[in-house]
């Protein structure tokens, strides 16, 4: 049997309902073998056949809840942790947001005509999607064989975005043993929304940026590193 939660004033609105403002309850009216919710106490129960009523459930409560049959909710249900088993089919989802990120590798491309090539370096990334909110993180780790082509890099993103220009995280490089560097991973660079390419303060001015390249902000070489992180909205 169906179980429909609905917090409206009219008992015609719903099925499997009884309201009650104030007062002591009386469910004679709700039909024997039937589930109701009684907004007061905000208790889910079913009448049984002989005409008791059994507690079945509080809103909000603690602890887990076993719901055999259908659930119907209009609204949201908000928990700290969601843990389904369950046989048949689901329609809808359930979303579990204390779950892992999710790992992906990100293609290194650049806008030159000599791509790169990873060699035996390592990139690496993850991700987690909450609603249309993005988080995300790369690492692109130089080995002795890798190359970085000719042009401004660029690494694709795990899913798209809204906006190019709403690409916009920090990136910190390391050229082993000698120094850090700061950049932004910027979309509106080069307009995309699936990559997005790396700008940095650019050696001619002290407010103009460029594109990170193989050769800029230094000679990239075994060792060295690019790291970046942060959230964007996708379409």
């Amino acid at each position: 049997m169906a179980l429909t939660i609905l917090t409206g004033s009219s008992q015609a609105a719903a099925t499997n309902y009884s309201y009650r403002t104030s007062g002591s309850a009386d469910w004679s009216s709700v039909p024997t073998s039937s589930y109701f919710y009684d907004i007061i106490d905000r208790q889910v129960r079913y009448r049984m056949s002989n005409g008791d009523i059994q507690s079945l459930l509080t809103f909000p409560f603690t602890g887990s809840a076993l719901i055999t049959g259908s659930l119907d909710v209009t609204g949201s249900i908000t928990a700290s942790s969601v843990v389904s088993s369950f046989t048949g089919s689901l329609t809808g989802s359930v979303t579990n947001y204390e779950t892992a990120w999710t790992s992906y590798t990100p293609v290194w491309t650049t806008d030159g005509v000599t791509q790169p090539v990873i060699g035996d370096g390592s990139i690496t990334g993850a991700y987690k999607q909450i609603g249309k909110t993005v988080f995300v993180r790369v690492r692109l780790y130089y080995g002795t064989t890798t190359t970085s082509g000719t042009g401004t890099f660029y690494f694709s993103l795990p899913v798209t975005s809204s906006t190019s220009w709403g690409i916009q995280m920090p990136v910190s490089i390391l050229d082993n043993g000698n120094a850090w560097y700061q950049a932004i991973a910027n979309g509106e660079y080069g307009g995309f929304t699936t990559k997005t390419a790396l700008i940095g303060q650019s050696a001619g001015g002290a407010n103009s940026s460029q594109g990170i390249t193989g050769v800029f902000p230094f000679t990239f070489g075994n060792l060295d590193s690019i790291q970046f992180n942060g959230t964007y909205e996708s379409t």
